[in-house]
């Protein structure tokens, strides 16, 4: 990398992809496939030399049909194993369903009225300041 110090990540992590357009169906699959070739290509050239890729998917049979061993082969990685996910091995992380665009936007600005009810002026003079 530039000035010769960075050395490529030792793992990268995608936990549980998913475009939000469901997951059976051909559209769907090719989508979600789409997605993770999109994710593999450049992640290669991100990884340390003996670095990982690691995608946790439901055990399904619709995320079965997305096929994410060979779509990362051709993405110029190589298979090695089949994990159980255990969300314990990563601090912070919080388990959603995927909304559809419409909620998602009502649920962002439900969120956002209910913290600027919450914050008063004081506070937000500071968050300006941090900027």
């Amino acid at each position: 990398g530039p000035g010769g110090f960075f050395r490529g990540f030792d793992r990268v992590v995608f936990n549980f992809p998913d475009r939000g357009v469901g997951t059976v169906g051909t559209l769907a699959v090719q989508a979600n496939q789409d997605m993770l070739a999109a994710f593999f290509k450049p992640v290669k050239a991100l990884l340390a030399k003996d670095g990982e890729v690691h995608v946790a998917v439901a055990a399904s049979r619709a995320q079965a049909a997305w096929n994410v061993a060979g779509i990362a082969a051709r993405g110029g990685l190589t298979y090695r194993a089949a994990l159980d996910f255990k969300p314990e091995e990563f601090p912070g992380y919080q388990h959603f369903r995927t909304l559809p665009h419409a909620s998602l936007l009502r649920r962002r600005q439900v969120e956002e009225e209910q913290e600027v009810d919450g914050v008063d002026d004081e506070d937000e003079d500071e968050d300006e300041d941090e900027d």
